[in-house]
């Protein structure tokens, strides 16, 4: 992480799941985070939830309440008094991606200035040394 940098916000976007993660694959993924990285997990940001939304605030409130706040439901098309936008409100609320993360470490998919390109050559060299 840059300097001054001392937690970790992760996108996951549903885009193209096609079907959703069983509760034992969600529980694994809360229960590393959890464990891992008690202090470092600033927020989880979920994008295109599409259908899957009802199902994932739904089962938001098995949660930790401290983990729980730290989701954060990125749409743009859902009505005021949708009762999901009401429900997401306890969970942190609908929000954009920039409200947190900063332009230059977004990807340009996601509205920010920052540009990546997956080498999976050159990332396996850095993950062999290891």
């Amino acid at each position: 992480m840059p300097k001054g940098v001392e937690k970790v916000s992760v996108i996951l976007d549903l885009e193209k799941i096609v079907s959703f993660p069983t509760l034992s694959n969600i529980q694994d993924l809360i229960d590393i985070l959890r464990d891992h990285y008690p202090e470092r997990l600033f927020k989880v940001y979920i994008l295109n939830a599409g259908d899957w939304l009802t199902q994932i605030v739904n089962l938001a409130g098995f949660l930790p309440t401290e983990t729980r706040e730290k989701l954060r439901f990125v749409t743009d098309n859902m009505e005021e008094n949708d009762s999901l936008v009401l429900a997401m409100q306890s969970y942190g609320g609908a929000v954009s991606l920039d409200t947190d993360i900063p332009k230059e470490s977004l990807l340009r998919e996601y509205g920010g200035n920052f540009e990546f390109e997956w080498d999976l050559e050159y990332y396996w060299k850095i993950i062999s040394i290891l």
